[in-house]
């Protein structure tokens, strides 16, 4: 398989540049993630490998971000990827390759050789931020509030709900991670007082990433989702960003939504991982 066909001139070195704003910020919240999972239980363990092409992520045996960031960026990949095995085999848990985007072709070769299918795309948009755009103030269909720790508990069981599990059997103790992250900020979405949605805002520098939203059953296809979205781009912006990150497959409902708030697309990152 190719890889994606990319830009050229002037908006192929926009984009670079987003992309790598993206992968340090990306490789941040990786770490920090580590720990929080290791405040919650010291047991699992769970820490990160650095190797010349990548940062490598264990956050317990059923972690759904047991996965190898920027595989193929740098240095040797057919080292790296014996570093990565030796990682994670002995922990006997399911892993994911994401390819970075100046990953080579060879790379992917090198991946199917080894028995390494793709598993699937992640998409990666971003939306430069104005001081004070009034584009990204709170609309007035439902309130969305910044929690304390006070109403941690009550926002992994909303989001828990909302998601109804899919990421796995780890997902339940990766939203209580989140809530362990000094660099989150946690939102609610208030229908007339009752909470509907959740989502978390990972802030570093002036780079935030917008990820976690879900919504429950009863309360989608009204706006809730798009309110999350704009209430954490202003308090991005009250926290001093100036570029917001998202996160997607290629088929998510969220793209439409993303794209009238002003993200951009910025790279296709491949996932590739064994299933046997």
């Amino acid at each position: 398989m190719a890889l994606p066909k990319k830009p050229q001139g002037l908006k192929a070195q926009l984009l670079s540049l987003l992309s790598r704003a993206s992968e340090e910020a990306r490789l941040a919240m990786a770490i920090e993630f580590t720990k929080a999972c290791n405040k919650l239980d010291p047991a699992i363990k769970a820490g990160v490998l650095s190797t010349p092409g990548g940062l490598v992520v264990y956050g317990g045996p059923d972690s759904p971000f047991n996965r190898v960031f920027g595989y193929g960026a740098a240095g040797n990949p057919l080292e790296d990827l014996a570093r990565v095995e030796s990682f994670y085999w002995p922990k006997l848990v399911h892993f994911d390759v994401e390819l970075a985007p100046q990953a080579a072709f060879e790379v992917m070769e090198l991946l199917e050789a080894r028995q390494y299918r793709q598993v699937g795309v992640r998409q990666i948009w971003a939306c430069p931020l104005e001081p004070l755009d009034p584009a990204f103030e709170p609309e007035a269909a439902f309130q969305v509030l910044e929690i304390d720790p006070l109403y941690h508990k009550l926002w992994v069981e909303l989001i828990d709900q909302a998601f109804g599990q899919p990421l796995g059997l780890g997902a339940p103790a990766t939203f209580q991670a989140f809530t362990r992250m000094p660099s989150v900020k946690l939102c609610l979405a208030l229908d007339e007082g009752r909470p509907v949605g959740g989502a978390a805002l990972f802030l570093r520098g002036n780079t935030a990433i917008l990820f976690c939203a879900g919504v429950l059953l009863e309360a989608r296809h009204k706006g809730v989702y798009r309110q999350l979205i704009r209430s954490r781009l202003a308090l991005a912006q009250a926290w001093g960003a100036n570029l917001a990150l998202a996160e997607t497959g290629p088929s998510s409902p969220a793209i439409p939504t993303l794209r009238s708030l002003g993200f951009t697309k910025v790279c296709e990152l491949p996932l590739y991982g064994r299933r046997s």
